[in-house]
C-alpha cells in the first residue's frame, strides 16, 4: 500500500514537470499525508463489512445505534487526522506563486463552495448513518437516493471532499503538493467506491429478496 502510495505521487510530479516545488527532504510528510488518505476508506469499509457479516460492533456496544455512532466517531476522528497530515505536507513543500493570485483565490472560493454544496447535500439526503456507512449496520435506506446532489454525480460526497482539499491548497497554502494530494484523494476515493458500490447494491438486493419473501 505504502509503495503503491509513493509510486503514484512521484508518477504525478512527473507528468506534471513539478520536481522543483517539491521539497525532497520532506517527501516522507507527503507520503504519509498519501497513506492516510488511503487508510481512511480502507478503514471504513474493513469495519463496515465485518459488521455486516459479524456484527462485531453491535456485539461489542451493545446496540446497533450505539455501535453506528462509534463508527460515525471513528471515522471523524480519523478524518481529523488525515487533514492534519495533509495541512503538514501542505506547510513543508514550496509555493507557488501563481496559485496566489486574485484569480486563483476566486477559482479556489469556487471550488470551496461547489465542494461545501456537494458535501453538505450528500449529508442532508443521506442523513447521518448513511453517511457513516449504515447500511452496513441495517439501517436501510427506503430506496436508492437520486434527488440533488445525486443527480449531478454517483458520489458528491467523495467530488466535494476533494474539491474541498483543491481549495485549502489553493487558498490558504499556495501547494501544488496539495493540489496532487487533492487529485490522489479523489482518485482513492473512487477506487474506494468501485469496491463499495457492489456490496451496497447486494445489500439492498437481498433486503428486498426478503421483503418479497416476507410477504
Amino acid at each position: 500500500m505504502a509503495s503503491e502510495a509513493i509510486e503514484s505521487l512521484r508518477a504525478m510530479v512527473s507528468e506534471l514537470h513539478l520536481e522543483d516545488k517539491i521539497d525532497q527532504n520532506n517527501f516522507n510528510i507527503a507520503i504519509a499525508a498519501a497513506i492516510g488518505v488511503i487508510l481512511q476508506p480502507l478503514w471504513w469499509n474493513i469495519v463496515a463489512r465485518n459488521e455486516y457479516h459479524n456484527k462485531s460492533m453491535t456485539r461489542l456496544f451493545g446496540s446497533a445505534e450505539m455501535a453506528i455512532r462509534v463508527n460515525a466517531v471513528m471515522v471523524i476522528v480519523g478524518g481529523f487526522f488525515r487533514d492534519r497530515l495533509v495541512e503538514e505536507a501542505m506547510r513543508q513543500h514550496p509555493t507557488m506563486d501563481e496559485l496566489g493570485t486574485f484569480e486563483a483565490k476566486i477559482s479556489a472560493a469556487i471550488f470551496w463552495a461547489i465542494g461545501i454544496v456537494l458535501v453538505g447535500g450528500s449529508f442532508y439526503r443521506l442523513g447521518w448513518r448513511n453517511t457513516y456507512m449504515g447500511d452496513y449496520f441495517g439501517f436501510l435506506l427506503p430506496s436508492k437516493v437520486t434527488s440533488f446532489p445525486f443527480n449531478v454525480c454517483n458520489h458528491p460526497m467523495f467530488l466535494g471532499s476533494s474539491l474541498l482539499y483543491l481549495s485549502k491548497a489553493m487558498f490558504f497554502f499556495q501547494s501544488p503538493v496539495g493540489i496532487l494530494l487533492a487529485i490522489f484523494s479523489y482518485i482513492v476515493y473512487i477506487g474506494a467506491a468501485y469496491f463499495e458500490d457492489p456490496y451496497t447494491a447486494m445489500i439492498y438486493a437481498k433486503k428486498a429478496a426478503e421483503k418479497k419473501k416476507s410477504k
